[in-house]
């Protein structure tokens, strides 16, 4: 299972962020330290070398390459010092370029939901979501990254919504998929990192067993992939998602 994180930001604010440590990136104790190393084996051959014999000219010329020397020491303490006191690293540099991630995941849990009570039959349930103004399969928050938590959420939300005991489920962890869609609701695209699990009941009602129910408000619809495929808004909004169930059914 992947696990990695995608991240989107724009190329000018990678740039400035990156500009911001420009003094940092590449700086370590060990660079402060090989500075001043060289600052003193550069200064001490000026210090002691004789440029009398060019008179003024010479004593100005040795001034100013001690000098040099002096400078590219002093550099070295403060690579060294602000290495120190302000360490820098990889980890630093993607938490920054992180804390400017544009699109943050939003991890939500999908329940596959087959009509077992009909022989041979592919239909999944699904619900009118008005949100979205299309039908999708039922979904949660993810609540956490604990798969068995996150399983027993979802049982509770549908001993709610279906009226079902939790005993009367079997439920496991399927697959999960990381992707980039558009979201009506907000009118931008969003991160989804979306978890899908397969959840069987042992037991239907009556009202649960029509093509279409509704409980509590709450639409209900058993419909297969071939269904799903017809249906143009559906296909619209939510085609990955089908692709996605259809590929691993």
């Amino acid at each position: 299972m992947d696990k990695r994180k995608r991240i989107y930001i724009e190329s000018d604010r990678l740039q400035l962020i990156l500009s911001n440590y420009d003094d940092k990136i590449g700086n370590s104790v060990g660079n402060g330290i090989g500075y001043i190393i060289t600052a003193i084996a550069y200064a001490i051959p000026m210090i002691m070398s004789d440029f009398s014999k060019w008179k003024t000219f010479g004593l100005i010329l040795q001034v100013i390459l001690v000098l040099f020397g002096v400078a590219i020491f002093l550099y070295g303490v403060y690579v060294f010092y602000n290495a120190v006191e302000h360490p820098f690293n990889k980890d630093t540099l993607y938490d920054e370029i992180e804390e400017a991630n544009l699109m943050k995941e939003h991890p939500h849990s999908i329940v596959l939901l087959k009509d077992t009570f009909n022989l041979n039959s592919n239909r999944f349930l699904v619900y009118y979501d008005s949100r979205w103004d299309c039908r999708l399969f039922l979904n949660y928050a993810t609540i956490t990254e604990d798969f068995a938590k996150d399983e027993q959420n979802i049982a509770k939300h549908l001993q709610m919504e279906l009226k079902i005991s939790e005993d009367k489920m079997e439920y496991a962890f399927e697959f999960e998929k990381v992707h980039e869609k558009y979201s009506p609701t907000s009118n931008e695209n969003k991160c989804y990192r979306h978890r899908f699990y397969k959840f069987i009941l042992n037991e239907f009602s009556d009202i649960t067993k029509q093509d279409e129910f509704e409980i509590d408000g709450k639409k209900f619809y058993w419909m297969s992939i071939a269904d799903m495929e017809a249906d143009k808004k559906i296909m619209e909004r939510n085609s990955d998602v089908v692709g996605f169930v259809k590929k691993a059914s």
